[in-house]
């Protein structure tokens, strides 16, 4: 199993069923940043940015969000994550989102 399905059967067991563009957008960014926000078991998983947008994107598809639905688009708002002087993620949002389920 590679990296992009592990990380996908995990986010999909763990995130709620209803998640917004800009929840999933956070996580995206934040996993992005760290991998802290994953259980231990993950975190050696090498997540590239085409793993990440990958993963994602299935996510969204899988939770009918509409907005960056393909591979491509979600690529491009990882590229575009850093672009911004003060733009962080919320990892404790990140992490709460996984809890709620």
């Amino acid at each position: 199993m590679d990296g992009t399905e592990k990380l996908y059967n995990y986010l999909t067991s763990e995130l709620p069923n209803q998640v917004d563009f800009k929840d999933l957008y956070n996580f995206c960014f934040s996993l992005f940043c760290t991998l802290d926000i994953l259980p231990e078991k993950l975190r050696s998983l090498k997540i590239t940015t085409d793993v990440l947008a990958l993963t994602v994107m299935k996510i969204s598809k899988s939770k009918n969000i509409r907005e960056y639905s393909n591979k491509s688009d979600w690529i491009e708002q990882i590229e575009g994550f850093l672009k911004f002087e003060n733009n962080y993620p919320n990892h404790e949002n990140a992490r709460i989102l996984l809890e709620t389920n």
